[in-house]
Order: C-alpha cells, then structure tokens, then sequence
C-alpha cells in the first residue's frame, strides 16, 4: 500500500511509482511493471486511471534479487474498484472485462 508519485507510459511496460510508509516511518518508494501501454488501454486503464497522489493497494510478485520492485498483477483505488496490471499469462482477464 503506498501513495502515487508517478506513471511511466512507456514501451514495453507501464511502471507506476509508488512511495510505501514503513513501520518505522521511513518512506521507501517501489516501482510495480505493468503491462504494454497498449494492452493497458484496451482493458480501459487511460492516463488518469491512477493519478498522482492517490493511495493505491497492489498485488503482485517482488523482484527474486530483492530490489523494490514488482510485477503488478492489481490494483486496487481508494473506491474498491481493481484494476488489472499484469501482462498476459498472469491470470489476465478478457480484454475490456474486469476493468
């Protein structure tokens, strides 16, 4: 769970930035792949879909050597609506279903 700094919409994934509180109060920021930019908007993600400064919950898979990075496989909005991140293979919905 953290708040957005930034999204990257560029090729072959999308990286949202994210900067995750820790139980000490330090602040470390995380970076979660997404799919290709292209696959993200025929689910129906467009470039206001996550904002800046929203708090987001993703679920995903943590980088094997440990860096604060992961492959998102969702997202879930302040409203409960969840968006799905991942790339195809990862348990991917119909396109343009399960927005």
């Amino acid at each position: 769970r953290g708040t957005i700094t930034t999204v990257e919409w560029i090729n072959p994934h999308i990286w949202v930035y994210l900067d995750v509180e820790q139980p000490d109060g330090s602040i470390e920021n995380w970076g979660v792949e997404g799919g290709a930019p292209n696959a993200m908007f025929r689910r129906g993600w467009n470039l206001e879909s996550v904002p800046p400064g929203v708090e987001i919950l993703v679920e995903g898979y943590r980088a094997k050597n440990g860096e604060n990075k992961a492959n998102g496989r969702t997202i879930e909005l302040p409203d409960g609506n969840r968006l799905f991140v991942g790339s195809s293979g990862t348990g991917a919905p119909v396109d343009g279903a399960g927005r």
